[in-house]
């Protein structure tokens, strides 16, 4: 804070312990506020997205969706079974 700012004309606003102050603030708020936005929230679970982000081409319906878990479900319950040593015989209902 002891620095003084060199001008033609004196006093300046920055050569005031307040106005350096000022200065200060204004220019470390937004930084302060951009980190607390970009860590602050879970932005995969706002969004929706995964650990890869968003990388389908369109969002998928409500039956694509349901199809894919099901999908999903079923492998691993497969894993399951063969972790388990038994097997599966047909579908269960």
């Amino acid at each position: 804070m002891p620095t003084r700012t060199t001008s033609l004309r004196e006093p300046t606003a920055l050569n005031t312990p307040g106005g350096k102050a000022a200065f200060y603030i204004c220019h470390v708020l937004p930084e302060w506020l951009a980190t607390l936005t970009l860590f602050g929230f879970n932005v995969r679970k706002t969004i929706g997205t995964g650990f890869a982000g968003d990388w389908r081409q369109k969002d998928e319906t409500e039956k694509e969706k349901e199809k894919r878990l099901k999908k999903e479900a079923e492998k691993l319950e497969k894993k399951l079974a063969k972790q388990n040593g038994t097997e599966l015989i047909g579908k269960e209902v």
